[in-house]
């Protein structure tokens, strides 16, 4: 079952968030989030509804997720490539310019 986000994030409508400094909120606006075996591209707000890093989350912009591999005793795990990395920096900047 998928958890409902935007819901969620309907519920805190009439939380507005706070920023002392204007430059500082364009500045930080969009940010690189990469965290096991994925990255995205996402809008920084002063709440987090979600512990975790999914695609279908209400502030993310866009979102890789890594390539498979197996480490040296058999495990799954996933790693963000070099090319998505780039690719996340990039539209961050064009974003954020």
């Amino acid at each position: 079952m998928r958890t409902d986000y935007k819901a969620m994030l309907e519920s805190t409508s009439n939380h507005q968030p706070t920023v002392s400094n204007p430059v500082e909120a364009v500045v930080r606006r969009f940010y690189v989030d990469e965290r096991s075996g994925c990255v995205a591209v996402r809008e920084y707000v002063d709440y987090d509804i979600s512990p975790g890093l999914h695609q279908d989350l209400p502030d993310v912009m866009a979102y890789w997720g890594g390539e498979k591999y197996f480490d040296d005793d058999g495990m799954a795990r996933w790693r963000v490539a070099d090319w998505q990395l780039e690719k996340a920096n990039k539209l961050c900047e064009s974003l954020t310019a």
